[in-house]
């Protein structure tokens, strides 16, 4: 899609692929962060819960949350403010390449700080025993809202479209966990809800 909607605007295909590849290599590194700590809560969940420790497991669960979130909330903001930093490390090119790298970074990953709900959730379903859920919240984003996101806002929008494709996906996955966190809540943690009841 870049290689054919980049050759449209004045960036050319080259450049939108060049710079995109390098935004990926950038995104990749910090889920490669946050995905170390929520890998690392997992076996503390999963003996939690099956201890019947629940306020643990809960506790780690947003423990593994809002660090996760954290990270990614300083990473946005390098993001944002300092594309170039980030960008250069990967060398220097025309100020057309370095224009489109920095729109490009600052747009695909404006919503990441999403990341660190939506990949917890899918490591606290696996440490609970709910398969299922973990799989739908993994590969809805994955197979289903980032290729489809892509098709439909780069045939509206062009090259922008696939830019914008990463904030939409990331709002819509972060939502996603969310319902099957509420969904779920209670059928997970059913001695919790009877003591509530009492």
């Amino acid at each position: 899609m870049l290689a054919i909607y980049g050759a449209l605007p004045k960036y050319g295909a080259d450049i939108t692929v060049a710079a995109f590849g390098i935004t990926i290599k950038i995104n990749q590194v910090a889920v490669n962060v946050v995905q170390g700590i929520i890998t690392g809560s997992q076996p503390i969940m999963g003996y939690n819960y099956g201890a019947g420790k629940y306020e643990r497991t809960k506790t780690t669960f947003k423990i593994a949350v809002i660090s996760g979130t954290i990270f990614l909330v300083l990473a946005t903001f390098v993001f944002q403010v300092f594309p170039m930093a980030l960008i250069s490390l990967f060398g220097s090119e025309s100020e057309l390449y370095n224009e489109f790298a920095r729109m490009c970074l600052r747009i695909f990953l404006m919503f990441c700080i999403a990341n660190g709900l939506q990949g917890c959730t899918s490591i606290f379903f696996q440490s609970v025993g709910k398969p299922l859920q973990a799989s739908i919240n993994t590969f809805a984003k994955q197979i289903l809202l980032v290729p489809i996101g892509m098709l439909i806002l780069s045939h509206t929008m062009g090259v922008m479209g696939v830019l914008w494709a990463g904030p939409v996906t990331d709002g819509i996955a972060v939502i996603i966990s969310i319902i099957l966190l509420k969904m779920n809540w209670k059928k997970i943690f059913p001695a919790e809800t009877a003591k509530a009841a009492q």
